[in-house]
């Protein structure tokens, strides 16, 4: 997710029950303000579709993908640091 970091994501994690499910990427930022103007960014899906597609994702693969967001700001503030417990903001499409 190098390739995000112009729209202030640090942190990547690609997340899936089964494979053969839906999966989710979740991205982060280090601030809430950076979080903010993330989720503002309207190809967002669509610019985490197509870095997945460059690293070999087919289209079939990434008909389920949701992209997940939160900042470390708000884990460390609200969460005790823990990811396991922070909720994190969807994006369909």
């Amino acid at each position: 997710m190098r390739r995000l970091t112009d729209l202030g994501v640090v942190r990547a994690e690609y997340v899936s029950a089964f494979p053969e499910d839906d999966f989710a990427i979740w991205i982060a930022t280090e601030s809430d303000a950076d979080l903010a103007a993330l989720q503002q960014v309207d190809d967002l899906h669509d610019r985490v579709a197509r870095v997945l597609r460059d690293i070999g994702f087919v289209d079939a693969e990434l008909r389920g993908l949701l992209v997940c967001t939160q900042s470390q700001e708000t884990v460390d503030r609200d969460y005790a640091g823990s990811w396991f417990y922070a909720p994190l903001s969807v994006s369909l499409s």
